[in-house]
């Protein structure tokens, strides 16, 4: 760990934690200025805080407004699972998804997610999500079926539900 006392900045790099009284943070390289009360991580992002785990790429965190990002996040808050391209915290209980998806399927891959541009979630209310709404299913059957027209020719015809991949 480095210490700039002047500057009020400490670096920890490798395997990085920092705990605080409502969770706990983990990267491959944290910056804290406690001036500011500003906080930055890179690198296996992880905030753990009672049953919600976030994931990320990176993560900026302003304690004194209660409010912050991860890039490419990803976490888990009963029953909902999501993913995001950007996660945005306006508040302590409001969360802005860009690019975001939801599911309550505990199945990997899910059987159906909500996919969206821009979403909204109030922690412990809903889920706003603005058009377009893509709902993502995965394929739940195939039929395949096979039309003797002579003894040397057949058709082979599939079917398939209609899928929308990322």
């Amino acid at each position: 760990m480095k210490y700039d006392a002047e500057k009020g900045i400490a670096v920890v790099e490798g395997n990085a934690t920092l705990q605080t009284s409502t969770a706990t943070l983990r990267a491959d390289w944290i910056e804290m200025d406690r001036n500011q009360k500003r906080g930055t991580a890179r690198g296996h992002v992880e905030v753990i805080k009672d049953d919600n785990v976030l994931k990320g790429s990176t993560a900026v965190y302003d304690w004194e407004s209660s409010t912050g990002s991860i890039t490419d996040a990803s976490g888990v808050s009963p029953p909902w699972r999501f993913s995001a391209h950007n996660l945005i915290q306006r508040s302590p209980d409001e969360y802005l998804l860009q690019r975001g998806r939801v599911t309550s399927c505990s199945l990997d891959p899910p059987h159906y997610r909500l996919q969206s541009h821009h979403g909204r979630v109030q922690v412990g209310e809903r889920l706003n999500f603005d058009p377009p709404l893509s709902i993502l299913m995965t394929p739940l059957f195939v039929v395949s079926v096979f039309y003797p027209i002579s003894s040397s020719q057949k058709i082979h015809s599939s079917f398939y539900p209609r899928t929308v991949e990322p």
